[in-house]
C-alpha cells in the first residue's frame, strides 16, 4: 500500500502556549468493580480538528493534526502539544463550561472556558477558535470535512445577554477599495534559500526567522548567526528593520504560508512551518533528504474476511475490510450499528498490531437506530518503528459510554482479535538495533533505545517497554535529571497491554533545559528516570523501576 500523502499545506498560527480539558465528575481514581465502573468519556486524547483565527477558517493536513493535541488526564490534569512545543495545566467541567488552566508565560490569561460534548471541544484562547475531537481517525475526519472553513461547533456557554438585540439598517455600499491584506502566522518562518545559497535538507530547521506573537524583536538564524529585526505587517508587506541598520520589505504570500524579499541586494524566500518547507526545499533542490528510507509497504497487501467483532446490549460491530485511504493510507473499515435506545460512542480501550501498541483510539458516535462507518488506521510510520511490514492480527478491547449519562454501557474484559491473511506470516515487533536493557522485573522489561532530537526541535529519549503480564498497565515518569540536574519531562503515550509492546518518548521542556544549561545533544552526558506502573483496571500499584542511571557516548 502506498505511503500516505501529504497534500494540504500546513496552516496554523501560534501565539498560544495553553489548552486543557474537562472532566465529569471524577476528580481522583478509585477502586470499583467492572459493573460499578464508570469512566470519564471526557478523559482522553484530543487531536485538533479545525481552527479560525480572525475570522478566517485554517486549512489542516494530517500532520497538523496529529501534532496538536491535548490530552485529559482522569486525575484533573492535561498536556497540550502544540507543533514544537508542550504545555502542562489542569482542566474542569462544572455546570456544561469547560474551563482550561495552562502553564504558560505567553497565555495573556490564566483561564479559559469553552465546552466540551460528545468528544468534542470547542474554545477560544486568544485570538483563535480551536476545534479538538476525540482519537486521531475522528479528528482526521473532522478536518477533512472541515477544509479552510470558520470552526463551527457548539458554541461555549455565555452569559444571558442584557440588552435586546437590534436590527441595523443596510448600509450604503463603500465606494473606496478594500485594502488588500494577507494572513500572517506567528512563530516560524524557515529559509528556502538566500542570494545564492540554501540551506542542506537536514540543517532547513536551524534556518529560521522566528517572529513572536507578542510583537517584540524578531530573530532571524543562518547558522551559526543570529540576526534581530524589528517587525511589523502593513498589508501584504511585512516591514524588517535589522539591528544592523537594513531595511527590507518582504512580500507575503495570500494565505500568508510564506514571503520573499526581493531587492538589488538580497533575494530570499521563507516558508511556514517544517514540513512545508521540506516539501518546498525538495521542489526547488530535489529530493535528496537525509530521511531514512521507506522499508516497505506495511500492509503487506494483506486482507481480512467480513466479520462481526462485537454484538451485545444492542451495538453491533463488524469488521468489513482492510482499504487504502486517500490521505491516511491503511486501515481497517467498520460498521457500527446502535439498535439500542441510547445515543452511544463505541470505544477501544486498547488497540495493538502484532502485539505493538499503536497511538490512535477507535471512536465512534451513533444515534438510536443508526449505523455509522469508521475508519480506523494502521499508522505506517507507527509500524516501522516496531519493524513490522506484515500485518497479521489487530487487536480491540470495546467499550461503550451512554452519551447523555456518561454512563458505561459496558466494557468487554479482553481484546478481540481480527486476524488478516498474513496471519501467522506476521513480523513480530523488534527492540530497537542499540537498545540497552535497564529493568526487568515483575513481567516488565525497560529497555533505553538513544537520546535525540524530534522534527521539531524538541529533545527526547525513547523508550521500550514490553508487558509480560496479564494486566492493562500505565505508568508515569518521575526523578527526571540530565547531567545530575533536575528537568521537566513528559511520556504522553503511558499506556500497554497484556502481552504487548509500547515504544515511546520521554520528551523534555525546553525552559527546564535551558535552565539546567543545556543548549544541545552534546551538552548531555548522562541522564536518570524512574518509572511507576500501576493497573489500569483496579488502579493498584504494580511495579517501581527505582532510579534508572544511563551514562551517554
Amino acid at each position: 500500500m502506498k505511503k500516505r500523502q501529504n497534500l494540504l499545506y500546513r496552516i496554523l498560527a501560534a501565539l498560544m502556549a495553553m489548552l486543557l480539558l474537562a472532566s465529569c465528575g471524577q476528580s481522583g481514581k478509585t477502586t470499583t468493580t467492572q459493573e460499578e465502573e464508570t469512566e470519564d468519556p471526557n478523559v482522553g486524547k484530543y487531536y485538533l480538528g479545525a481552527a479560525d483565527a480572525g475570522g478566517y477558517g485554517l486549512e489542516l493536513d494530517e500532520d497538523d493534526v496529529e501534532n496538536n493535541y491535548l490530552r485529559l488526564k482522569d486525575d484533573g490534569s492535561l498536556v497540550f502539544q502544540f507543533d514544537d512545543r508542550k504545555y502542562e495545566g489542569s482542566w474542569k467541567v462544572r455546570k456544561d463550561v469547560l474551563t482550561l488552566k495552562i502553564d504558560a508565560d505567553s497565555a495573556t490569561k490564566d483561564e479559559y472556558q469553552g465546552s466540551i460534548d460528545d468528544g468534542v471541544i470547542d474554545i477560544e484562547i486568544d485570538a483563535y477558535h480551536l476545534i479538538f475531537v476525540k482519537g486521531k481517525s475522528a479528528a482526521k475526519k473532522y478536518a477533512e470535512a472541515h477544509p479552510a472553513t470558520d470552526a463551527e461547533t457548539t458554541e461555549a456557554p455565555t452569559e444571558e445577554p442584557t440588552e435586546e438585540p437590534t436590527t441595523e439598517a443596510p448600509t450604503e455600499p463603500s465606494s473606496e477599495e478594500p485594502e488588500s491584506t494577507a494572513e500572517f502566522y506567528y512563530m516560524d518562518y524557515f529559509v528556502i534559500y538566500w542570494n545564492d545559497s540554501h540551506p542542506e535538507f537536514g540543517e532547513i530547521k536551524s534556518n529560521v526567522f522566528r517572529f513572536p506573537s507578542d510583537h517584540t524583536a524578531a530573530h532571524l538564524y543562518l547558522g551559526s548567526t543570529e540576526y534581530e529585526a524589528e517587525w511589523k505587517v502593513d498589508g501584504t508587506t511585512l516591514h524588517l528593520d535589522f539591528e544592523t541598520g537594513e531595511s527590507f520589505d518582504a512580500e507575503l504570500s495570500p494565505t500568508g504560508e510564506s514571503f520573499t524579499i526581493k531587492t538589488d541586494d538580497l533575494d530570499a524566500y521563507f516558508v511556514w512551518t517544517l514540513d512545508y518547507a521540506e516539501q518546498e526545499w525538495k521542489k526547488l533542490y530535489g529530493d535528496s533528504s537525509e530521511t531514512p528510507a521507506e522499508t516497505g509497504e506495511a500492509s503487506g497487501d494483506c486482507t481480512i474476511e467480513k466479520q462481526t467483532v462485537l454484538d451485545r446490549d444492542g451495538i453491533k460491530v463488524t469488521a468489513e475490510r482492510i482499504e487504502e485511504h486517500e490521505y491516511y493510507g491503511p486501515g481497517i473499515v467498520f460498521t457500527v450499528e446502535n439498535n439500542s435506545d441510547k445515543v452511544v460512542s463505541v470505544n477501544s480501550k486498547a488497540y495493538s498490531v502484532n502485539g505493538a501498541m499503536q497511538y490512535d483510539s477507535f471512536y465512534c458516535k451513533v444515534e438510536p437506530g443508526k449505523s455509522s462507518e469508521e475508519f480506523l488506521e494502521l499508522d505506517e510510520e507507527v509500524l516501522q518503528l516496531y519493524s513490522i511490514e506484515k500485518v497479521g492480527y489487530i487487536d480491540l478491547q470495546f467499550y461503550a459510554v451512554d452519551t447523555e449519562t456518561y454512563d458505561t454501557v459496558f466494557m468487554e474484559d479482553k481484546p478481540v482479535r481480527i486476524k488478516t491473511s498474513l496471519f501467522g506470516q506476521e513480523d513480530k515487533p523488534q527492540i530497537p538495533e542499540g537498545s540497552g536493557k535497564k529493568y526487568d522485573k515483575d513481567g516488565i522489561q525497560v529497555y533505553f533505545v538513544h537520546t535525540g532530537v524530534n522534527e521539531y526541535g524538541d529533545m527526547f529519549s525513547r523508550l521500550f517497554v514490553v508487558n509480560s503480564t496479564d494486566r492493562s498497565l500505565e505508568f508515569f515518569e518521575d526523578d527526571v535529571t540530565l547531567n545530575d540536574t533536575d528537568v521537566d519531562g513528559y511520556i504522553i503515550d503511558d499506556e500497554v497491554a497484556p502481552g504487548c509492546v509500547l515504544i515511546c518518548d520521554l520528551e523534555y521542556e525546553e525552559d527546564s533545559l535551558k535552565e539546567a544549561g543545556i543548549t544541545s545533544l552534546d551538552d548531555v552526558t548522562k541522564m536518570s528516570f524512574s518509572l511507576e506502573f500501576s493497573d489500569m483496571d483496579t488502579y493498584d500499584d504494580v511495579a517501581e523501576t527505582g532510579r534508572i542511571d544511563i551514562e551517554l557516548e
